[in-house]
Protein backbone atom coordinates (compact mmCIF):
# COMPACT_ATOMS: atom_id res chain seq x y z
CA UNK A 1 0.00 0.00 0.00
CA UNK A 2 1.84 3.40 -1.47
CA UNK A 3 2.02 5.94 1.45
CA UNK A 4 0.47 4.01 3.82
CA UNK A 5 -0.09 5.69 7.22
CA UNK A 6 -1.72 5.00 10.65
CA UNK A 7 -4.12 7.38 12.43
CA UNK A 8 -5.13 7.52 16.01
CA UNK A 9 -8.70 9.17 17.17
CA UNK A 10 -9.30 10.67 20.97
CA UNK A 11 -12.83 11.57 20.93
CA UNK A 12 -13.05 14.54 23.41
CA UNK A 13 -16.13 15.95 25.51
CA UNK A 14 -14.41 17.77 28.33
CA UNK A 15 -11.50 19.61 27.65
CA UNK A 16 -12.19 23.03 26.24
CA UNK A 17 -9.54 24.35 23.37
CA UNK A 18 -6.87 26.19 25.98
CA UNK A 19 -6.70 22.68 27.79
CA UNK A 20 -6.36 20.68 24.93
CA UNK A 21 -3.50 23.10 23.55
CA UNK A 22 -2.03 23.05 27.29
CA UNK A 23 -1.76 19.31 26.91
CA UNK A 24 -0.27 19.08 23.24
CA UNK A 25 2.21 21.74 24.42
CA UNK A 26 3.46 19.85 27.16
CA UNK A 27 4.13 16.72 25.34
CA UNK A 28 7.43 15.62 24.99
CA UNK A 29 7.54 15.26 21.43
CA UNK A 30 7.27 18.97 21.11
CA UNK A 31 4.13 19.64 18.84
CA UNK A 32 4.54 23.13 17.29
CA UNK A 33 1.12 24.31 15.41
CA UNK A 34 2.60 24.63 11.49
CA UNK A 35 -0.70 25.70 9.45
CA UNK A 36 -3.34 28.33 9.98
CA UNK A 37 -6.74 26.97 11.53
CA UNK A 38 -9.02 26.34 8.71
CA UNK A 39 -12.85 24.95 7.50
CA UNK A 40 -13.22 21.51 6.14
CA UNK A 41 -15.60 20.46 4.19
CA UNK A 42 -16.47 16.94 3.14
CA UNK A 43 -19.10 15.16 0.85
CA UNK A 44 -19.53 11.87 1.33
CA UNK A 45 -20.38 9.26 -1.18
CA UNK A 46 -22.19 5.81 -0.97
CA UNK A 47 -24.22 3.72 -3.03
CA UNK A 48 -28.73 2.87 -2.18
CA UNK A 49 -27.22 0.22 0.31
CA UNK A 50 -25.07 2.61 2.33
CA UNK A 51 -22.18 -0.65 1.93
CA UNK A 52 -19.24 2.14 2.53
CA UNK A 53 -21.02 3.25 6.21
CA UNK A 54 -22.04 -0.94 6.84
CA UNK A 55 -18.58 -2.02 6.15
CA UNK A 56 -17.24 1.02 8.47
CA UNK A 57 -19.52 0.17 10.77
CA UNK A 58 -18.60 -3.45 11.11
CA UNK A 59 -14.89 -3.25 11.18
CA UNK A 60 -14.45 -4.92 7.77
CA UNK A 61 -10.57 -5.81 6.93
CA UNK A 62 -10.97 -3.56 4.11
CA UNK A 63 -12.81 -0.32 3.88
CA UNK A 64 -13.28 2.44 2.09
CA UNK A 65 -14.90 5.74 1.88
CA UNK A 66 -15.48 8.25 -1.07
CA UNK A 67 -15.34 11.70 -0.27
CA UNK A 68 -14.79 15.40 -1.82
CA UNK A 69 -12.90 17.72 0.15
CA UNK A 70 -12.82 21.44 0.14
CA UNK A 71 -11.69 24.13 2.50
CA UNK A 72 -12.85 27.36 3.99
CA UNK A 73 -16.01 28.60 1.50
CA UNK A 74 -18.97 26.15 2.82
CA UNK A 75 -21.08 26.75 -0.11
CA UNK A 76 -18.03 27.50 -2.56
CA UNK A 77 -16.03 24.46 -2.96
CA UNK A 78 -12.95 25.78 -4.64
CA UNK A 79 -9.81 23.58 -5.74
CA UNK A 80 -11.50 20.73 -4.30
CA UNK A 81 -10.48 17.00 -4.54
CA UNK A 82 -12.13 13.80 -5.08
CA UNK A 83 -10.56 11.21 -2.22
CA UNK A 84 -10.34 7.99 -1.95
CA UNK A 85 -9.67 6.91 1.52
CA UNK A 86 -8.86 2.73 1.74
CA UNK A 87 -8.15 1.07 4.85
CA UNK A 88 -6.37 -2.30 5.22
CA UNK A 89 -6.73 -3.04 9.19
CA UNK A 90 -5.51 -0.47 10.79
CA UNK A 91 -3.30 0.90 8.18
CA UNK A 92 -4.91 3.60 5.64
CA UNK A 93 -3.70 5.30 2.19
CA UNK A 94 -5.44 7.87 0.28
CA UNK A 95 -6.20 8.55 -3.12
CA UNK A 96 -6.64 12.03 -4.32
CA UNK A 97 -7.93 13.53 -7.83
CA UNK A 98 -8.31 17.39 -8.68
CA UNK A 99 -11.95 18.34 -9.79
CA UNK A 100 -13.77 21.18 -11.15
CA UNK A 101 -15.06 24.30 -8.98
CA UNK A 102 -19.05 24.22 -8.04
CA UNK A 103 -21.44 25.86 -6.04
CA UNK A 104 -22.64 23.18 -3.08
CA UNK A 105 -25.94 25.71 -2.91
CA UNK A 106 -27.54 24.10 -5.56
CA UNK A 107 -27.76 20.80 -7.12
CA UNK A 108 -24.25 18.87 -6.11
CA UNK A 109 -21.88 17.27 -8.70
CA UNK A 110 -22.03 13.49 -9.22
CA UNK A 111 -19.45 11.00 -9.51
CA UNK A 112 -19.36 11.09 -12.84
CA UNK A 113 -19.17 14.42 -13.51
CA UNK A 114 -16.47 14.76 -11.15
CA UNK A 115 -14.22 12.69 -13.00
CA UNK A 116 -15.01 13.93 -16.83
CA UNK A 117 -11.87 13.69 -18.64
CA UNK A 118 -9.91 11.82 -16.42
CA UNK A 119 -8.64 8.38 -17.69
CA UNK A 120 -5.87 7.14 -15.46
CA UNK A 121 -7.67 6.77 -11.76
CA UNK A 122 -6.84 3.35 -11.01
CA UNK A 123 -8.91 2.99 -8.00
CA UNK A 124 -12.05 1.72 -9.14
CA UNK A 125 -13.57 2.03 -12.26
CA UNK A 126 -16.15 4.81 -13.50
CA UNK A 127 -19.02 1.74 -14.34
CA UNK A 128 -18.76 1.22 -10.18
CA UNK A 129 -19.00 4.92 -9.51
CA UNK A 130 -21.89 5.64 -11.61
CA UNK A 131 -23.67 3.91 -8.29
CA UNK A 132 -22.70 6.55 -5.61
CA UNK A 133 -24.46 9.25 -4.53
CA UNK A 134 -24.11 12.11 -2.12
CA UNK A 135 -25.33 11.29 1.17
CA UNK A 136 -23.51 13.44 3.89
CA UNK A 137 -22.00 16.42 4.21
CA UNK A 138 -19.68 17.03 6.88
CA UNK A 139 -17.78 20.45 8.23
CA UNK A 140 -15.32 21.24 10.88
CA UNK A 141 -12.35 23.65 11.62
CA UNK A 142 -8.81 22.30 11.93
CA UNK A 143 -5.89 23.31 13.71
CA UNK A 144 -2.17 20.87 12.38
CA UNK A 145 0.51 20.37 14.65
CA UNK A 146 3.73 18.50 14.18
CA UNK A 147 6.26 17.01 16.71
CA UNK A 148 9.82 17.92 16.49
CA UNK A 149 11.50 15.19 14.80
CA UNK A 150 8.49 15.75 11.96
CA UNK A 151 7.57 11.96 12.20
CA UNK A 152 4.23 13.00 13.99
CA UNK A 153 0.98 14.88 13.41
CA UNK A 154 -1.67 15.71 15.10
CA UNK A 155 -4.67 17.55 13.93
CA UNK A 156 -7.39 19.28 16.31
CA UNK A 157 -10.51 18.95 14.78
CA UNK A 158 -13.40 20.94 16.42
CA UNK A 159 -17.27 22.52 15.82
CA UNK A 160 -18.33 19.50 13.89
CA UNK A 161 -21.44 20.18 11.70
CA UNK A 162 -23.19 17.47 10.13
CA UNK A 163 -25.84 18.10 7.06
CA UNK A 164 -28.45 15.84 5.58
CA UNK A 165 -28.44 15.55 1.32
CA UNK A 166 -32.04 14.81 0.24
CA UNK A 167 -32.71 14.92 -2.90
CA UNK A 168 -29.22 15.61 -4.34
CA UNK A 169 -29.49 18.79 -2.13
CA UNK A 170 -27.74 19.42 1.37
CA UNK A 171 -31.01 20.09 3.54
CA UNK A 172 -29.20 23.12 4.87
CA UNK A 173 -32.30 22.94 7.55
CA UNK A 174 -31.25 19.73 8.44
CA UNK A 175 -27.73 20.27 10.13
CA UNK A 176 -26.76 18.71 13.90
CA UNK A 177 -23.74 20.40 15.63
CA UNK A 178 -22.13 18.65 18.16
CA UNK A 179 -19.40 20.53 20.41
CA UNK A 180 -17.19 17.43 21.12
CA UNK A 181 -13.66 17.45 19.80
CA UNK A 182 -11.61 14.85 18.05
CA UNK A 183 -7.84 14.72 18.25
CA UNK A 184 -6.10 12.67 15.77
CA UNK A 185 -2.46 11.64 15.65
CA UNK A 186 -1.30 10.42 12.49
CA UNK A 187 2.13 9.07 10.70
CA UNK A 188 3.69 6.86 8.09
CA UNK A 189 4.18 3.19 8.46
CA UNK A 190 7.92 3.14 9.16
CA UNK A 191 7.11 5.31 12.89
CA UNK A 192 4.61 3.04 13.90
CA UNK A 193 7.32 1.25 16.54
CA UNK A 194 7.66 4.28 18.80
CA UNK A 195 3.33 5.28 18.12
CA UNK A 196 1.91 4.03 21.76
CA UNK A 197 5.09 6.10 23.51
CA UNK A 198 3.62 9.11 21.97
CA UNK A 199 -0.01 8.48 22.29
CA UNK A 200 0.58 7.29 25.83
CA UNK A 201 1.30 11.08 26.85
CA UNK A 202 -2.21 11.54 25.90
CA UNK A 203 -4.86 11.05 29.08
CA UNK A 204 -7.62 9.86 26.25
CA UNK A 205 -9.22 7.00 25.39
CA UNK A 206 -8.85 5.70 21.64
CA UNK A 207 -11.67 5.82 19.16
CA UNK A 208 -12.55 3.81 15.75
CA UNK A 209 -15.51 5.75 14.65
CA UNK A 210 -14.81 7.63 11.65
CA UNK A 211 -16.50 11.06 10.96
CA UNK A 212 -18.53 9.42 8.57
CA UNK A 213 -19.77 6.87 10.76
CA UNK A 214 -20.30 9.39 13.58
CA UNK A 215 -22.43 11.52 10.82
CA UNK A 216 -24.31 8.90 9.70
CA UNK A 217 -25.32 7.93 13.09
CA UNK A 218 -26.28 11.30 14.04
CA UNK A 219 -28.11 12.27 10.49
CA UNK A 220 -29.80 8.76 10.08
CA UNK A 221 -30.98 7.03 13.19
CA UNK A 222 -32.86 4.92 11.59
CA UNK A 223 -30.25 3.39 9.56
CA UNK A 224 -30.01 -0.25 10.16
CA UNK A 225 -26.50 -1.61 10.93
Amino acid sequence: MQNARYERKFFLTELNDKQLETVIKLHPAIFSEIYHERQVNSLYFDNHSLDFYQHNVQGSQERLKIRLRWYDDLENALDPNLEFKIKVGLLGSKETIACQNFSSAGDLPTIHDLLIGENNFASLTKHKLKNLQPVLLISYFRRYFQSADKKYRLTIDRDLRFYQINNNQISWNTKLQISATILELKYDQQNDAEADKISSFFPFRMTKSSKYVLGMLKIYPQVKI
